[in-house]
């Protein structure tokens, strides 16, 4: 009876050691992360939204913290609340000019994450750009002829973007042009774009004269 006794305190001297190294190892003060934890501070550190591809696959988008302004390079940008080219996630459009902040940006560089009237929205990376458009121009009004063909006529000079066509010009057909940039690579036109209002719209000045081309009458073949 008494060795049994011997044994169980033994035993139990044992197992109070034992508790004791192991609140040594971890701390009175020293919390335990848990895992959700871990991945609330993974969660802070960038943002992860899931899409799908054309194919249907799907794609997860990580975006990483990036500040600084841009400014949209197209006639009409769509801004939307997710990252995806889906018609239910747009939100609005911007205007060509349009200077927006960005907060963030893709891992696959396809999108911007942007702030606007205090909400998060996403924007597609090819539409906008870090550099200001700031237009210096030369007074020039007069009527000028257009040389070509067709000519396109833009909202604004990106001759890259076909989304800034509203229009065109005909061969011999005049217009008043108002202005033409400082080198002289685009003219700015009144112009009338069907079902619009007239305005200012521009157009390469190699395809304008101030004197009218001749136009070619059509022959019939035999």
């Amino acid at each position: 009876m008494k060795r049994s006794l011997s044994v169980f305190l033994s035993i139990l001297l044992i197992l109070s050691l034992v508790a004791v190294l192991s609140a040594c190892k971890t701390g009175p003060n020293t919390p335990q992360e848990t895992e959700t934890e871990t991945e609330s501070k993974k969660a802070d550190e960038s943002e992860t939204k899931k899409t799908e591809s054309e194919t249907g696959a799907v794609v997860v988008i990580t975006f990483t913290e990036a500040t600084g302004t841009v400014y949209v390079n197209t006639a009409k940008l769509n801004y939307r609340s997710e990252p995806n080219l889906e018609d239910d996630s747009i939100a609005g459009t911007f205007d060509y000019g349009t200077e927006l902040t960005k907060t963030g940006i893709s891992n696959t560089g396809d999108w911007i994450r942007i702030t606007y009237e205090e909400k998060t929205y996403y924007v597609n990376a090819k539409y906008v750009t870090t550099e200001k458009y700031e237009e210096t121009r030369l007074e020039t009004p007069e009527t000028v002829y257009c040389t070509a063909n067709s000519l396109n006529v833009r909202v604004h000079p990106n001759f890259d973007d076909a989304n800034m066509v509203i229009g065109g010009l005909t061969l011999g057909q005049a217009v008043t042009r108002v202005a033409i940039s400082e080198e002289g690579k685009y003219s700015i036109i009144l112009f009338t774009p069907d079902g619009g209002e007239e305005g200012e719209y521009y157009v390469g000045s190699r395809y304008l004269s101030t004197e009218k081309p001749e136009i070619p009458s059509e022959t019939q073949g035999e």
